[in-house]
């Protein structure tokens, strides 16, 4: 069975803070993938505070080098980008 953790934040955008913690959790947790999800808009923040879901989502993409298409997660709300 896959070890497989789900890493959610708005990732607005996502930084080095973001990527040392995936990779520090990856390896102490021995697993085998860490996904990134952004999430939707948080209730306490303005929807005019984030960049718009599809530019996190590419940056999420490039931070991580994982090429557009590749079944990426989705924003909250079961949408697939």
């Amino acid at each position: 069975m896959s070890r497989i953790a789900l890493f959610g934040g708005s990732f607005n955008p996502i930084h080095n803070g973001h990527l040392h913690l995936a990779q520090t959790v990856h390896q102490q947790c021995g697993l085998d993938r860490m996904l990134l999800m952004p999430s939707g808009t948080a209730p306490h923040k303005s929807s005019d505070a984030y960049a718009p879901a599809a530019d996190r989502l590419a940056m999420c993409r490039l931070a991580c080098h994982v090429p557009a298409g590749s079944g990426a997660l989705s924003l909250a709300g079961g949408q697939r980008l």
